[in-house]
């Protein structure tokens, strides 16, 4: 699900400050992938490189060879977070994403 946060960012001038506002939402996502090296670090950057930020990361061994990694981030729109989760299913290492 998405939940709405608004983001207040003040920019301005010595004397005229403007306020801007614009809107981003939190996604959460549950990712089943393969516990092996370097695979955070892989699904972080991806994440990174689509524009997204990760806010937080839960994880849990379901198996050795399998980790359950609960990750909320933030994300511009619906649209935007279909492209990070399109981006992480072409990853090697992710069995499985849901949203929650």
């Amino acid at each position: 699900t998405l939940t709405l946060n608004q983001v207040l960012l003040f920019f301005g001038q010595k004397f005229a400050p403007k306020l801007i506002m614009f809107t981003c939402l939190t996604a959460a996502l549950r990712i089943e992938l393969i516990n092996k090296r370097g695979v955070l670090a892989t699904l972080a950057n991806s994440v990174s490189e689509l524009g997204s930020n990760i806010d937080t990361i839960d994880m849990a061994e379901k198996d050795p060879t399998l980790t359950i990694l609960n990750v909320t981030m933030t994300v511009k729109d619906r649209i935007h977070l279909a492209r990070i989760i399109k981006k992480l299913r072409t990853l090697d290492s992710i069995v499985r994403i849901h949203r929650l």
